[in-house]
């Protein structure tokens, strides 16, 4: 399995882990009121490297670590290995 990441017009982003890029929008519109013709011309869908995946952290942005930062869940790394099925893995919060 990969992770797509979806880039939207308005700079907002989503991390899906699929087989296919087709795969990838239907996780996305499962999570959302898009159907995939809401999806533009302006939308891009790219393979994040997995070379990232080690430094690419899924954060709670309703805790708070010592520092004041957004607590760190685990790496994109690390949900991979422990998940098996095409699935949302983050995304920016203007897409709630």
């Amino acid at each position: 399995m990969k992770i797509y990441e979806i880039q939207f017009n308005d700079g907002e982003k989503e991390w899906i882990a699929a087989n296919t890029v087709i795969e990838a929008l239907q996780v996305s519109s499962s999570f959302s009121d898009y159907d995939l013709s809401d999806y533009d011309k302006e939308t891009d869908v790219v393979l994040f490297p997995e070379e990232k995946w080690d430094e690419s952290w899924i954060t709670d942005t309703d805790e708070q670590d010592d520092e004041g930062n957004d607590a760190k869940i685990c790496t994109f790394k690390q949900w991979m290995k422990d998940n098996n099925k095409p699935d949302m893995i983050a995304l920016t919060l203007g897409n709630l």
